[in-house]
């Protein structure tokens, strides 16, 4: 068994400076592409069987990346290449509670004025992996909050990006976070994705998070997701860890429907299933092509850690969101 003490103060930082150590040593963005590497020029490398797991990597990609934008998921936000912003509005009402109503920002700025890599995000968390499923009411995480933070991307190729953002929360106490993320193909129907954030907050310390998902492809308009997530930080105990299932398909280019379900919790004190549920998202294009509208009915059953009581509750969404994107300019 590894000490607790080891576990939770010493591997944070480790982990920090060796994934800051993989970002100051990645190739600049741009420079190779996972498409063509040095050895392209090698009719060795260059074979069937190589241009074979390049065709693999696009097809297995395409309809994932195509429900991500679709459906508006943070990671896929920070990930792009062009300004893209996006602006929300989004009532819920939950059952026993009423209506919670408010508008937010989301999305990337680039700032090519201060260097190719640098853009100015605007994410509802610091972690944006922590609320990328297509569904974000399935358990209680989805956050309302605004946070701006610096971006640099220090690697973006075919199957990797790496970047660290540099952020002020309340308090005005700054954040820095590290992270990776690398796709593998298995075949044309299953991809996989790893993704791996380190952070360190000056009054809460260090912490990490890692999130796996696996991508199966029934067909081409229907994509069978599992994504899992577990978080450890010096300022709780234990982790927390969420699960969810998800069944996307593309109706039309301008519609897409979801199903899913989910669950989350906390190993300690004791181990903890906090909440679980489901929920149906519809979303089209309304109007313009970059105005949208999004259903979200759902059914969510939670429980507290000093309650041995489990309390269901009906839960309903309306978005209405206008996306904003540019491709920029030759620099």
């Amino acid at each position: 068994m590894i000490p607790k003490a080891l576990t939770q103060k010493n591997i944070y930082p480790g982990l920090f400076f060796l994934l800051m150590s993989r970002l100051a040593i990645s190739d600049p963005v741009g420079n190779h592409t996972d498409e063509c590497t040095p050895d392209c020029d090698n009719p060795e490398h260059n074979t069937w069987i190589d241009k074979s797991r390049v065709a693999i990597d696009n097809q297995v990609d395409s309809l994932a990346m195509w429900l991500d934008d679709f459906f508006g998921t943070p990671s896929e936000d920070i990930e792009s290449a062009n300004t893209a912003l996006r602006l929300q509005f989004k009532n819920t009402w939950l059952e026993g509670e009423g209506n919670d109503a408010n508008l937010r920002l989301r999305g990337k700025i680039r700032l090519p004025q201060i260097g190719k890599r640098i853009s100015l995000v605007f994410l509802d968390d610091d972690d944006p992996d922590t609320d990328s499923d297509i569904s974000k009411e399935v358990i209680d995480r989805e956050s309302d909050d605004t946070n701006v933070a610096l971006q640099y991307v220090a690697e973006k190729k075919e199957r990797t990006h790496a970047d660290l953002k540099l952020s002020l929360r309340s308090g005005f106490h700054p954040k820095i976070t590290a992270r990776y993320r690398y796709t593998f193909p298995f075949s044309e129907e299953f991809e996989a994705k790893f993704i791996q954030t380190v952070f360190y907050r000056t009054d809460e310390g260090f912490g990490a998070s890692t999130r796996a998902r696996l991508d199966w492809k029934i067909s081409d308009n229907k994509l069978l997701s599992w994504s899992n997530q577990v978080k450890v930080a010096e300022e709780f105990d234990g982790e927390r860890w969420s699960s969810t299932l998800s069944l996307a398909r593309r109706l039309e280019d301008d519609r897409a429907l979801a199903f899913a379900i989910g669950a989350s919790g906390q190993t300690e004190p004791d181990y903890l299933t906090t909440d679980y549920g489901f929920s149906v998202v519809y979303r089209q294009r309304i109007f313009r092509p970059w105005l949208f509208i999004e259903l979200e009915p759902g059914y969510r059953w939670q429980k507290g850690e000093d309650d041995d009581h489990r309390e269901g509750r009906a839960i309903f969404t309306l978005r209405f969101e206008a996306k904003f994107d540019a491709t920029p300019k030759s620099e």
